[in-house]
C-alpha cells in the first residue's frame, strides 16, 4: 500500500489509527511530517515492527512494514526530493520496494506534461 500523508494534513493519530485498521503487509508513505514520523515510529512497533521513517515534510519518507527490512539506501532522483530504495524479506525471497514521490505533471500547450528526467540519480547511504 502507498500513501500520501500530506505533510501533516492527516493528523498523526488518526493516521496511526487508520494504519492500524488496513490489511497491507507493507506501507510506503510520502510527504511524512516530524510529528507524523514521531507517532508513526513511537506507535506503529507492534503493527509494523520493521520501519524506516524520515520525517522532513514534503521530501518525508516512511516504509512500514511486517517483514524484516534487509537494507535501504536513499536515492536523489531529483535535487530535494530524496526517494527510499529497500529491500524487505518476504517468505524467503528479497523484494526491491521504493517509495518514490515524483514531481507532478503542469499543463502545457498540448495536455499536461511532465519535467524532463534526469538521465541518471544518485545513491545516498545510510
Amino acid at each position: 500500500m502507498t500513501y500520501n500523508v500530506g505533510n501533516g494534513l492527516a493528523p498523526a493519530p488518526r493516521l496511526v489509527d487508520y494504519l492500524r485498521s488496513v490489511s497491507a503487509d507493507v506501507i510506503g508513505l510520502e510527504e511524512v511530517s516530524a510529528n507524523q514520523a514521531l507517532q508513526l515510529d513511537r506507535d506503529l512497533g507492534d503493527r509494523f515492527p520493521y520501519r524506516i521513517v524520515q520525517g522532513s515534510g514534503f521530501s518525508g519518507r516512511a516504509l512500514l512494514s511486517r517483514h524484516p527490512i534487509v537494507d535501504h539506501c536513499w536515492i536523489e532522483g531529483e535535487p530535494d526530493r530524496p526517494d527510499l530504495m529497500a529491500k524487505v524479506a518476504i517468505k524467503g525471497r528479497i523484494i526491491t520496494i521504493v517509495v518514490a514521490h515524483p514531481h507532478p505533471q503542469k499543463p502545457g500547450r498540448h495536455g499536461l506534461v511532465f519535467d524532463p528526467v534526469r538521465p541518471c540519480c544518485s545513491v545516498i547511504s545510510t
